[in-house]
């Protein structure tokens, strides 16, 4: 029963994506940090329309680190939220079959049927909850198709990440467009001394270094 309850519990706290503890880039002074501050601002007020911010450009810009960092924060504001990170290289029907899966027993809902089964189911929680939805690493047309829900309900916020600026072909980055206040927006580059602190830190350098 303890453990039930326990389970309970942290099944409806606000979820934490994972930030690494050494995070560069975002020291008070830096314009990374004065992007963070904005965008928290203008995603914090209360909307009755459904909103997406489309990070966008280079690997390693920094995009899934923002987009992480206005999950953490934001998160409390919603009734539920979601994180789904998809693969680099694209993502096979398995795959994303398997991240709808994963959502949906996050959210406490059935996980078996098809994927346009577990999508329907999807976008049936969606219409009727105020959700924040972050899709990370959205690079092709069938991983947005694939995942996405149609509907929304009022107030809900949809975070993605990609290495490309638009998917005009893809049907649901054309209803973003449509129906959706859609806010493109590319992260500023690290400057020199965040940058050479990143490199430090993942190839495991001292200060001296560099």
């Amino acid at each position: 029963l303890a453990r039930r309850v326990v389970a309970t519990i942290l099944q409806h706290l606000p979820p934490q994506a994972y930030l690494p503890p050494d995070l560069v880039g975002y020291e008070p002074h830096t314009l990374q940090a004065k992007q963070l501050a904005e965008l928290v601002a203008e995603l914090s007020v209360e909307e009755p329309d459904v909103r997406a911010l489309w990070l966008y450009g280079p690997g390693g810009l920094g995009k899934t680190t923002m987009a992480t960092m206005l999950f953490n924060i934001l998160n409390r504001s919603f009734q539920q939220a979601v994180m789904m990170e998809l693969d680099l290289e694209g993502s096979t029907q398995e795959q994303l079959t398997s991240l709808l899966q994963k959502a949906l027993e996050h959210l406490g809902l059935p996980s078996t049927g098809s994927r346009a089964e577990l999508l329907q189911r999807l976008a049936e929680f969606t219409q009727r909850t105020k959700v924040l939805l972050f899709l990370d690493n959205v690079n092709y047309d069938s991983q947005l198709d694939g995942l996405l829900p149609a509907v929304f309900s009022n107030g809900s916020c949809i975070i993605i990440t990609s290495r490309v600026s638009d998917l005009p072909v893809s049907h649901s980055y054309q209803a973003l467009n449509r129906s959706m206040q859609l806010q493109r927006f590319m992260p500023a580059t690290l400057n020199i001394d965040s940058a050479r602190a990143l490199f430090r830190s993942r190839h495991g350098l001292s200060e001296d270094v560099l």
